[in-house]
C-alpha cells in the first residue's frame, strides 16, 4: 500500500449513520498507520458537525499536503463545491432525483481533461421493483417516487426514483440516458 498511489475518492452515503459505518469499515482495510492520528486516509463529514473540524476535514481532502484521501459525506457537500483533486465519486444508494445523481457524480475532476469515475452502489432489491408499481403521481416526472411518500420512514425501495430504477434495470448507454433526461442533443456517444 502507498499513499501517493490512493486517488481521492469522495463517497457519497444516505445517511449520517450509514456514513460512519462505510468509515469505519473502510478504516479496517487500511495498514494500522493509516486509521487514525497524523496519517489518517479516511473521514466522515456531514453538516452537523463541528465548524473546526468540517474545516479541517475540508483542508485534509483538498490540500496537495493532506492525508485524506477518501471523504465520506452526506448531500451536504453534492452542491456548490468543489474538490479540485477527486478521481472518483461514489454513491451508496440511489439518491432521491436524477439531478442529485449528476450533481454528486459532478464532484470528480472539476479542473483539467483527466478521466473520472462515479460509481453507484444499490441494493440488489431494486432488480425486484416492477416498473409498473410507479402508477402514482405525474407520469411525466421521471423523479417519481415507487408510491406516495406520505408515511413516516418510506423505504428504500419506495423512495427509488423511476428514472435511476428505469436505468438499472435496463441495458441501455448511461451518457445517453441522462443525456436524453437533460434533453442534451449534442451528446456524442463515440466521447
Amino acid at each position: 500500500f502507498s499513499i501517493s498511489t490512493q486517488p481521492h475518492v469522495l463517497l457519497f452515503a444516505d445517511s449520517k449513520k450509514l456514513g460512519v459505518r462505510i468509515t469505519q469499515y473502510l478504516n479496517t482495510l487500511l495498514p494500522e498507520e493509516y486509521r487514525s492520528g497524523p496519517k489518517k486516509m479516511i473521514y466522515h463529514y456531514n453538516s452537523h458537525m463541528s465548524e473546526k473540524y468540517l474545516a479541517f476535514v475540508f483542508t485534509q481532502f483538498t490540500s496537495d499536503t493532506g492525508n485524506c484521501r477518501i471523504l465520506v459525506t452526506t448531500s451536504c457537500n453534492a452542491v456548490g463545491v468543489d474538490f479540485p483533486n477527486v478521481k472518483i465519486v461514489c454513491n451508496a444508494g440511489l439518491p432521491s432525483t436524477v439531478v442529485d445523481t449528476l450533481q454528486r457524480a459532478g464532484r470528480a475532476i472539476r479542473t483539467g481533461t483527466e478521466d473520472a469515475l462515479f460509481i453507484l452502489f444499490y441494493d440488489l432489491s431494486v432488480h425486484d421493483i416492477a416498473l409498473e408499481e410507479y402508477s402514482n403521481g405525474d407520469q411525466g416526472d421521471s423523479d417519481r417516487p415507487r408510491t406516495n411518500l406520505t408515511m413516516r420512514n418510506p423505504n428504500r425501495k419506495d423512495r427509488a426514483p423511476y428514472f435511476l430504477v428505469e436505468l438499472i434495470q435496463s441495458r441501455r448507454c448511461i451518457r445517453a440516458s441522462f443525456a436524453k433526461y437533460l434533453n442534451e442533443s449534442r451528446y456524442d456517444p463515440r466521447r
